[in-house]
C-alpha cells in the first residue's frame, strides 16, 4: 500500500512536485513554529515562575522591611514609654516634694497665725510714750524743734515731768546739724515697731535693770511678718539695722516726779542713753550673722524696778503685722489705746481720751481745710482696731452734724473705747473651764520678782448670733439693732451703706436716731440680715 502511495506520487505531473515541496516546508515551519512555541511555554513558564519566585521574594522581603519597621516602631515605642516613665517618675518626684514643701508651708502659715494670735509684753512708762511719740512725729513733715545749736530735739511735757529727747551727734564737722536732722526725716513708723519689738524682750527680763537681752535681725523680721524688701532678704535686714542703730545713738534727759512726792532727774549735766545697744556680727565661711546686745538706759530702768512705776501689758502681734505705709495710722491710734488703756484696765477704768490727744501723740495734724478726711480716717482707723481685736468696743465717731464749725468740738470731744482684756490683765486667776476649751495654752510671763504670771488668750468669741427682727417695723423703732447687725456679722458701716445705696453718713444718722429710718432702707437691711442668718454669704 506504501509502494502503490510512493508510485502515484512518482506518477506526479511537475507541478505537483512544486507543491509537494512546498507542504514539506510548511511542515518544517509549523515544527519549528510548534517548536518555538514550545520553547517559548517554556520560556514564559520559567518566567512565570520566575515572576512566582520574584513575587514570593518581594513578599518576603517587603515583610521582612516592615517587621524591620515595626521592629524600630517598637524599639522607638518603648524607648518613648521608658522616657515617659522617667518623667512619670521625676513627675512623682518633683509632686512628693511639691507636697512637702506644701506642707511645711502649711506648718509655718500656722505658726505665723499661731504667732499673730499672741501678744508680746509691753512695759509701760513715761519714757517709751515719749520716744513712741518722738518717732511718730519724726518723718518728712516732722514736729522736731531746733536747740540754741540749731539741733533738733524733741520735747515731751507731762503733769509730772517733761522729757527732752534728740541723738547724739557726729564728731565735730561743718555738716553735723545737717546730718542728725537727717537721721530726723528717716524716723517712721517701723523705727517705733522696732523699738516696741526690743522693749518685748526688756520686759521678759528677771531684773531689767541689770540684765541683758539679745535678739538678731531675722528674729525681728519673725516679728514684724515680714520677709522680703524689694524682693532681697538682705536689704530688709539692712533697713531693720540702721533703724536699731538709730535707736542706739537717740539720748534723753529727764525730769520726774515719783509717786512720793519726790523729783528725779537724769541726765543734767550729761545726757542718758535710751537703750544701751551693741551690734555683734558673727562671720564663717562667707556668710555672716549680726544680732544686738541691748539693756535699759538708767532712766528708762528706773520706771521697771520695783520701786518705780513699773506698768506692763500686752502688744497685739499682729498691729505689727500691719503695713506701716498703708496702715499707718492704725497702727499708731493701736499703740496709743494699748499704752492708756493698760493703766486705765488695772486701775478699773476704761480708757478715753480726746481726738486731738490721739492725733498729737500720732504726730498727725488734723485736717483743717478738709475736716472730713480727719472724720474718715479716724473712723477706718478704729474700725480696723476692733476688727483684729485690738479694741472690742469702738463709740461712734461720726459727728452728729458736718455743718460749719463742727470741726474743732468733735476734736475736742472725748471719746472711750474698750481695750481688749487679753491686752492688759496679765494676773488673771485660772479658770479651768477656758484653758480647756481653749485651743491655745496659757503663756508665762515673769513678773519683776521672778513669779510666774499666768496669761489667758482672749476668749472666744460665740457662735450665737442675734434673731433677725420680724419687720421692718421693728427695725425702724429700734434702729439701735442695725450696728448690733453690723458687729455681730462684720460689716463695716461702709460696706453695709454701699450695699445698700446711701452714704456711710447717712447710714450713721439712722443707726443713731438722728434721721428717721426710712421703710425701703429698713426692708433691705431685713433682707440682709435674714439672708446672713440663713448662712448666705455675699
Amino acid at each position: 500500500m506504501s509502494r502503490s502511495r510512493n508510485s502515484r506520487s512518482l506518477q506526479r505531473p511537475a507541478g505537483d512536485n512544486d507543491e509537494l515541496n512546498s507542504s514539506d516546508n510548511f511542515d518544517l515551519t509549523l515544527a519549528q513554529v510548534e517548536e518555538e512555541l514550545r520553547n517559548l511555554h517554556l520560556s514564559t513558564s520559567r518566567i512565570n515562575r520566575s515572576l512566582e519566585e520574584l513575587r514570593k521574594l518581594s513578599e518576603q522581603d517587603k515583610q521582612k522591611v516592615d517587621t524591620q519597621e515595626l521592629n524600630l516602631t517598637l524599639a522607638q515605642l518603648k524607648q518613648s514609654l521608658g522616657e515617659s516613665g522617667e518623667r512619670r517618675s521625676n513627675i512623682d518626684r518633683d509632686l512628693e516634694n511639691l507636697e512637702e514643701e506644701l506642707e511645711s508651708l502649711r506648718s509655718k502659715v500656722m505658726d505665723l497665725s499661731i504667732a499673730r494670735d499672741r501678744h508680746i509684753p509691753l512695759p509701760i512708762s513715761p519714757p517709751i510714750r515719749a520716744a513712741l511719740q518722738a518717732f511718730y512725729a519724726g518723718g518728712s513733715k516732722h514736729q522736731w524743734t531746733p536747740d540754741s545749736y540749731g539741733r533738733p530735739q524733741y520735747s515731751y511735757q507731762a503733769r509730772d515731768g517733761h522729757i527732752t529727747l534728740f541723738f547724739e551727734h557726729p564728731p565735730d564737722t561743718v555738716e553735723t546739724v545737717g546730718v542728725l536732722w537727717k537721721v530726723v526725716k528717716d524716723l517712721s513708723v517701723e523705727t517705733a515697731d522696732i523699738f516696741l519689738i526690743l522693749m518685748s524682750q526688756i520686759a521678759k527680763l528677771p531684773n531689767p535693770q541689770l540684765n541683758i537681752a539679745r535678739m538678731s535681725l531675722e528674729e525681728i523680721a519673725e516679728y514684724r511678718s515680714v520677709k522680703l524688701r524689694h524682693g532681697s532678704s538682705q536689704l530688709l535686714y539692712e533697713d531693720f539695722k540702721q533703724e536699731v542703730m538709730r535707736l542706739a545713738d537717740l539720748r534723753l534727759t529727764m525730769g520726774w516726779q515719783d509717786y512720793k512726792g519726790g523729783t528725779l532727774f537724769f541726765g543734767k549735766e550729761r545726757p542718758d542713753r535710751l537703750l544701751d545697744i551693741v551690734d555683734v556680727e558673727y562671720k564663717r565661711d562667707g556668710k555672716s550673722w549680726t544680732a544686738f546686745g541691748f539693756r535699759c538706759g538708767q532712766a528708762l530702768a528706773h520706771f521697771l524696778d520695783p520701786d518705780g512705776l513699773r506698768w506692763i501689758g500686752n502688744y497685739a502681734n499682729l498691729l505689727l503685722s500691719l503695713s506701716p505705709y498703708h496702715e499707718a495710722l492704725a497702727k499708731k491710734i493701736g499703740t496709743y489705746w494699748t499704752l492708756v488703756g493698760t493703766i486705765a484696765g488695772k486701775g478699773g477704768m476704761q480708757p478715753h481720751a480726746t481726738i486731738r490727744s490721739i492725733l498729737e501723740f500720732c504726730g498727725e495734724e488734723p485736717n483743717m481745710e478738709k475736716p472730713g478726711r480727719t472724720v474718715e480716717a479716724i473712723i477706718e482707723a478704729h474700725e480696723r482696731l476692733r476688727e483684729i481685736g485690738v479694741l472690742e468696743e469702738i463709740p461712734d465717731f461720726e459727728p452728729p452734724t458736718r455743718v460749719r464749725g463742727f470741726f474743732q468740738d468733735w476734736l475736742d470731744e472725748p471719746r472711750t473705747v474698750k481695750l481688749a482684756e487679753s491686752l492688759w490683765k496679765l494676773n488673771q486667776p485660772a479658770d479651768k473651764n477656758r484653758l480647756v476649751s481653749s485651743p491655745q495654752s496659757p503663756v508665762r510671763k515673769n513678773d519683776y520678782n521672778g513669779r510666774n504670771l499666768r496669761v489667758l488668750p482672749a476668749p472666744a468669741s460665740s457662735n450665737t448670733f442675734m434673731t433677725p427682727p420680724e419687720d421692718s417695723g421693728e427695725l425702724c423703732d429700734a434702729p439701735v439693732k442695725i450696728q448690733q447687725f453690723r458687729t455681730e456679722y462684720g460689716l463695716h458701716q461702709a460696706e453695709l451703706a454701699q450695699a445698700l445705696g446711701i452714704s456711710r453718713e447717712t447710714l450713721s444718722r439712722y443707726e443713731r436716731g438722728v434721721r428717721k429710718l426710712p421703710d425701703d432702707i429698713a426692708r433691705k437691711i431685713l433682707e440682709l440680715w435674714q439672708a446672713k442668718a440663713s448662712g448666705w454669704q455675699d
